[in-house]
Formats: structure tokens, sequence, C-alpha cells
């Protein structure tokens, strides 16, 4: 999907308590000591490696993508993610790391992640407590305990959908069955909150429907793919009329397929 440009030459050093802003272009080694902030100002970056040391910052004022020939590797404590600032959000970032050993992006322990990283080669790891927003693609993903996951993809579709739901992933709350919870409230005005728990990693959609059986919002799309954990989503029926509607789940495992409908009620 991406064909990383070389790396350039230039090392790009961010010492501890510094703050630096960084234009777009070709580097080798960038990184980020202790409580450095670094601020890069959007667009296409290319590096070998990218490193922050605890409680560094690498903040976004625009779209970036980060393309990495190495590997990603965030300290305890970090931050990655738009600038406070800044109008973006995480399915505006992206790293692709192009490299195929086990540490292609290392994430750990409390650090907040925002953005998606595409490593379809190498291994992503996510260490105990780590809050991330967007999306993780790799050839393999291990997520350890306490972490939050919300999905927000810069892929959009294809994959884990684009902004149009939240959701969680509490490694030690993983369920043994598929459920799909009471939305709630309900009756509602005009948003509820349906949840929902996955025992094992499985495509997903989740879909309302009216009484007479027209589809009237896809919340997940069938092409989700999501981790094991528990989920949850708004439906926001502000532009509908009162009355019943259905909400439908399916989810398909290696072993399993599930399906299943509720009732919720909207009054107005």
């Amino acid at each position: 999907m991406y064909t990383p440009a070389p790396a350039g030459v230039e090392n790009v050093t961010v010492q501890k308590n510094n703050y630096l802003v960084l234009e777009p272009g070709d580097y080798h080694k960038i990184e980020v000591k202790d409580n450095g902030v670094l601020l890069l100002t959007g667009g296409v970056y290319n590096l070998h490696e990218l490193k922050l040391k605890k409680n560094a910052e690498l903040m976004m004022a625009d779209a970036t993508e980060i393309r990495i020939e190495d590997k990603l590797e965030a300290k305890k404590n970090t931050y990655i993610g738009p600038d406070a600032d800044s109008s973006i959000g995480a399915s505006d970032i992206i790293f692709y790391i192009a490299s195929d050993h086990d540490h292609a992006a290392k994430i750990e322990q409390k650090a907040d992640f925002f953005g998606t990283v595409y490593a379809p080669n190498g291994r992503v790891e996510l260490k105990k407590e780590v809050n991330a927003t967007g999306a993780f693609l790799a050839r393999e993903v291990k997520v350890e305990k306490e972490c939050v996951l919300v999905l927000d993809s810069y892929f959009g579709g294809s994959g884990l959908t684009k902004g149009n739901y939240h959701s969680f992933a509490n490694r030690t709350l993983v369920p043994d069955t598929f459920v799909l919870n009471s939305a709630y409230p309900n009756p509602f005005n005009p948003t509820t909150t349906i949840s929902y728990s996955l025992p094992t990693d499985a495509s997903v959609s989740l879909y309302v429907y009216d009484i007479a059986g027209r589809e009237i919002a896809e919340l997940i799309n069938s092409n989700s793919q999501q981790i094991a954990g528990n989920y949850a989503v708004d439906f926001d029926a502000t532009d509908l009329s009162s009355g019943l509607y259905f909400v439908m789940m399916k989810a398909n495992s290696a072993n399993e397929e599930f399906v299943t409908t509720q009732k919720v009620i909207l009054l107005k």
C-alpha cells in the first residue's frame, strides 16, 4: 500500500526537557529524550527509526504520514498524537513501518497513542495500560492487559472503520461468549449506547433497521475486524422519527457465527 522513500542521513535529537518543531522531509534517526517535545508540522516524514524516551511527546499539527524503515519505539508515559491546538484526530495520522522483525512497533506502559500503525510484515506490541485511539494492522499484534483501544482508522472502511464508532478492549475482562447487551437508555432520545462483547477475534457488523425492515444506520460495517474484548457504539437518532427500531449484530470468528437482534424505542 505504501512504498517508503529511502531515509535521509540527518539525525534529529530533542534533548531532555527541550522543544523542537520539525518540517516534513527525509531523516535517519529521530529521538526524543526524557520529557522532550517534538512537534511535526504535518506532511510526509521518511526515516529509519523513531524513538521516544520516558515522558516524551510527539505531536502533530496537521495530517501526518511517518514512513519508517526499521522501528517505532515509545517508552513509558509517552504521548503520540495531535497537538492540543490542532483540528486533526487519530485517523489523520499513520505510521507505515516496513521492517519484518518482532519489534516493528513497541508502545510501552501507560503511553497515550493516537494514529494508525501499518506494519504488514512486522509485529506490533502494546504493553500494559496503553491508551490507544486508532488502528493496528500488522503481521502480529500483541496487546497486554489493561490496555484500552479506541478504533479510529486511517483506512476508513477497510478493516477498522474510520471515526464512526468508539470502542474499548479491556484485556482483563475478555468475555466467555458473544453478547449483545441491552441498549442504554432504552427508550431513548436522541442517542443510546449499544455495547457488546467478543470472546475471540472476529469480524463484526452492527446495523439498525426500522419496523419495515429497511436499513436505517450502519454503526459498524461488515469489514470491521476486532480483537476479543468489550465494545460500545453510540446510535444517534436525531434525524429519525419516534418508533420501534431493531439493532442487528453479526460476528464471525474462526469457529463461530453469531447473529442476534434487539429492540430499541425512540421517544421524542
